[in-house]
């Protein structure tokens, strides 16, 4: 009978609640981005997605140690 390896836990599922938000600016970009190809020549829509998307970026774009908050 063979066994099942056991699958490796994403980051998102160590972290726990704290990629909550994350989780949730990834769901609202998904969102943004269907409201884009919607309306693609809406600029008030563009610059939604954007801001969400920078926010994302902003959150998952890994500090330098050099420039951590103490």
């Amino acid at each position: 009978m063979p066994t099942e390896t056991p699958m490796s836990a994403s980051p998102a599922e160590t972290a726990g609640t704290a990629d909550t938000a994350t989780d949730v600016l990834q769901q609202q970009l998904v969102e943004s981005l269907m409201a884009v190809i919607g309306a693609p020549d809406d600029h008030d829509v563009a610059r939604a997605a954007d801001g969400v998307l920078h926010t994302l970026q902003t959150r998952l774009t890994p500090t330098p140690a050099g420039e951590r908050a103490a």
